[in-house]
């Protein structure tokens, strides 16, 4: 079946539903349109198929589910009556789409009969294999991503057949004629939340990223998500397909931004003036701010791995403004406290958030140096200001997994060297998308600022909560995970007086 429909339909490949039963059509009652849902089945197919599955299934009496059950109506599975009517449709809607004018009509409509015909026993040969296989087991997911490329080098044969079987299922035909000796992957990220690789032909397939995700499936989806919406808007790389696992993206020629860049007063100026475009996305995600909630689940599951009263000494920092040790009621105290502060003074400032924004997530595209925020499996509404710490906080530490030295610069972590340049940038790329003048700049930027700093506390209070979960699983061997966590209480506690004066000072405007 599938060398016939090879030979013959190539070209009628389309986006197709795949599983278009009368239980997924509504009508709209505001004005007698249809609408399909549930599209989980969709895929590319030809197009015969795909309208063949909706009519074969009109032929299924589903209505008893015990057995005999679900019947067939042999007389129209034979002759459908409405083949022709739903055929000559459908020519039609289609050349008026295409604001064409058909050159011969009637055998256009004679030619799609034909294709709904040739695929009417491939469409039950298709359910007959899920029933087959629905008698005997449940579905599971298949081939473990994550694990498979981990396992296997990329120049393996399993890996580059792998990535020609994705190109080919996602790119099409420029992949079916591409050789494993034309294949080159290579490794560009190995991380805790994704691998990526970077997959290149030498003949003249398309180029793509493939990411294997690595994270919980909420992160994911969120991720996922959120790419697609990015994609379509043209503020981010193709979407070219997603799968059990893992996508496939655009490449964009780029650099990643580095611990040294981003502290660039130019660069960093940058940065402000991307933040405001995703600021003010409306985006399908709950709209509440969810940092703090975050915090106390993370705290939760510490909890749950059998984690108890955390000591605060030793620590890196020099600061010692803070208690010997802390319980967990404690530390939920503190989240409370900080989050009906944020509630009283800063609700009106809750935007789309990347929440996660470090160096290594920041592109800056070759062909027109414009910045481009990347990785969003965090993403979620909260307060700008605690947004644009997240970034303003991380450039005051020095990555490095097994580094033993203090990785916390207390100089910028207390006073931020781009602070004003990344919210003077941020307030007048915020009024220039929004066609406005402030009608007092300086006041706005000074505002911000202090938005900044009221959170800069904050933002290391979740990531100990994290690195205390962390800690205790040893995601991350040869690093002193407890003593990054005791570091980051250490920030917090040291810097909590600002934020209550400037809390203090917003309640009493």
């Amino acid at each position: 079946m599938e060398n016939w429909a090879n030979e013959l339909f190539e070209d009628t490949v389309v986006f197709c539903h795949n599983d278009l039963a009368c239980a997924n059509i509504l009508e709209l009652n505001s004005k007698r349109e249809l609408v399909f849902i549930d599209w989980e089945f969709a895929s590319y197919n030809c197009r015969g198929f795909d309208i063949a599955m909706h009519l074969s299934e009109t032929a299924v009496d589903f209505r008893d589910p015990t057995p005999p059950g679900i019947k067939f109506s042999e007389e129209l599975t034979d002759n459908p009556p409405n083949l022709h009517g739903f055929v000559e449709a459908y020519i039609n809607a289609d050349n008026e789409l295409k604001n064409r004018i058909p050159s011969d009509r009637s055998g256009e409509i004679s030619k799609l009969i034909q294709e709904v015909e040739f695929f009417w026993p491939i469409t039950h040969l298709f359910w007959a294999c899920f029933v087959m296989k629905l008698a005997l087991v449940k579905y599971n997911c298949g081939v473990d991503m994550d694990k498979f490329f981990t396992e296997n080098d990329p120049s393996s044969e399993v890996i580059l057949q792998k990535v020609i079987n994705l190109g080919v299922d996602f790119l099409g035909r420029e992949w079916k004629n591409t050789d494993k000796s034309q294949v080159n992957v290579k490794k560009i990220l190995g991380g805790q939340s994704n691998h990526i690789f970077y997959i290149t032909s030498s003949n003249s397939a398309k180029e793509y990223l493939l990411r294997i995700h690595r994270q919980e499936d909420a992160h994911v989806f969120t991720d996922t998500i959120l790419f697609s919406i990015f994609s379509e808007r043209g503020i981010g790389p193709k979407l070219y397909g997603f799968f059990n696992g893992g996508r496939l993206e655009e490449y964009l020629p780029s650099r990643t931004l580095d611990a040294v860049s981003v502290l660039k007063p130019e660069i960093s100026r940058k940065i402000g003036e991307s933040f405001p475009k995703y600021h003010s996305m409306n985006v399908p995600l709950s709209k509440n701010r969810r940092c703090f909630q975050v915090m106390r689940d993370v705290l939760q599951q510490y909890q749950n791995l059998g984690g108890g009263d955390f000591n605060l000494f030793p620590t890196h920092v020099t600061w010692t403004d803070h208690p010997d040790s802390i319980s967990l009621e404690n530390l939920q105290k503190e989240i409370n406290l900080m989050e009906s502060w944020t509630n009283e003074i800063f609700e009106d400032t809750v935007v789309f958030c990347h929440n996660d924004l470090a160096c290594a997530n920041i592109l800056e595209l070759n062909s027109n140096k414009e910045l481009v925020f990347i990785d969003w499996e965090f993403a979620s509404y909260n307060c700008r200001g605690f947004d644009l710490e997240m970034f303003l906080s991380e450039t005051s530490i020095a990555r490095g997994l097994t580094s033993t030295k203090a990785q916390i610069n207390q100089e910028m972590t207390e006073h931020s060297p781009n602070l004003y340049g990344i919210c003077e940038a941020y307030v007048d790329a915020d009024y220039k998308l929004k066609n406005l003048e402030p009608s007092n700049r300086s006041a706005e930027i000074s505002k911000l600022m202090k938005e900044c700093n009221f959170f800069t506390p904050i933002t290391h209070l979740f990531w100990a909560c994290f690195l205390m979960k962390i800690g205790l699983i040893n995601y991350i061997p040869g690093a002193d995970i407890n003593m990054r966590a005791r570091d980051r209480l250490a920030v917090y506690f040291h810097l909590k007086p600002r934020s209550q004066k400037i809390y203090e000072e917003f309640r009493d405007k």
